[in-house]
């Protein structure tokens, strides 16, 4: 009862310099490099987080032989396409850490395409697609997987020369891939 009345008194209480001594007193800062247990438990999150936004493995950003998944590999710079059907993919690995929206991506490719036009002359047009989209973790198994980042189809309606960047977006800055493809007309 009586931590009740001093606990609820009018005036705050105070304490001398020896009584508060106990109080007062913090913990130094801890400064420098981490302790080995520190190392042992963050330092494979903090590693993860540093490598921010990266391909799964050597074959991750590309392009790829396939319509709506990647059938086979061919690389970043491919050159002209053969006919079929061709996409540009993205499989990351994406740290654990971080609140929702922490890590993302930006596409963008650009194509310019010569077509014949009826009295045999050429025209010439410049298409874009773009695609914004927020990635996380998905797991130790897997990436996070879109694919198609965009499909292309080869011949196209006109003879196209294109590039394509990916950007990922992150707390330490900004890294992106890039490449390109052609088709004939």
């Amino acid at each position: 009862m009586w931590w009740l009345l001093v606990g609820c008194a009018d005036e705050p209480s105070t304490c001398g310099p020896e009584e508060c001594a106990a109080f007062a007193a913090a913990p130094p800062a801890v400064q420098g490099p981490l302790a080995p247990w520190e190392e042992a438990l963050v330092g494979p999150l903090l590693a993860d987080a540093r490598g921010g936004i990266r391909p799964w493995d050597a074959e991750g950003i590309g392009i790829c032989r396939g319509t709506r998944v990647c059938d086979a590999y061919l690389g970043t710079e491919v050159g002209e396409l053969p006919p079929g059907d061709y996409l540009v993919r993205a499989e990351l690995r994406v740290p654990e850490l971080g609140p929702p929206g922490t890590w993302k991506i930006r596409y963008r490719s650009q194509c310019e395409v010569v077509t014949r036009t009826k009295d045999g002359g050429t025209r010439k047009k410049t298409e874009t697609a773009s695609l914004d989209q927020t990635v996380r973790y998905a797991g130790p198994e897997e990436g996070w997987r879109i694919e198609p980042l965009q499909p292309i189809h080869s011949p196209s309606e006109g003879a196209s020369t294109c590039t394509w960047t990916l950007e990922g977006e992150q707390p330490s800055g900004p890294v992106s891939w890039s490449g390109s493809w052609s088709t004939p007309e």
